[in-house]
């Protein structure tokens, strides 16, 4: 009965159509292999959604399992433990893997969606600890400070 309100989307979005959908979501859910999605996160922490995410490609340095979202480990048939990773997740043999799927990953990635649908504190509480990570670690304001930082140190 999840799925009533899920949505699959297939077409880039315009900003603006963006940001209408993260205000209206409670929980970002990021089952991809690539390293590609930091963005995603530091947009979803400033809008305070608890992150769900396979346990990959720096997924561990923005999401704090169990604080900010949770981890799932990815599948022991993904070669992600090799050299070529993240470069790789494009490859044939890769796709192929992926697209194979793994029941083990999908029933992980429902209990920790179940978790934060149900318990409304616990979704409550990861959304305050995101906005704070965007705040004190993420900000515009914290970026411009320590490229500041580095440029006074630089020039002395």
């Amino acid at each position: 009965y999840y799925m009533k309100n899920v949505k699959f989307l297939e077409n880039l979005l315009e900003f603006k159509d963006i940001k209408e959908l993260y205000k209206k979501s409670d929980v970002l859910i990021m089952p991809g292999y690539g390293g590609y999605f930091i963005m995603a996160y530091l947009e979803a922490f400033l809008y305070g959604l608890p992150i769900v995410a396979l346990d990959t490609y720096g997924s561990n340095e923005f999401v704090i399992d169990g604080k900010t979202g949770f981890l799932v480990n990815p599948s022991e048939n993904a070669p992600i433990n090799v050299p070529e990773y993240p470069t790789n997740t494009r490859s044939p043999n890769f796709v192929k893997i992926i697209k194979e799927g793994d029941r083990k990953i999908v029933e992980d990635l429902v209990k920790r969606c179940s978790v934060l649908i149900e318990n409304k504190k616990l979704r409550e509480k990861m959304s305050i600890a995101c906005q704070k990570a965007f705040d004190n670690k993420y900000s515009y304001n914290i970026k411009i400070n320590k490229l500041k930082k580095i440029f006074e140190k630089a020039l002395k």
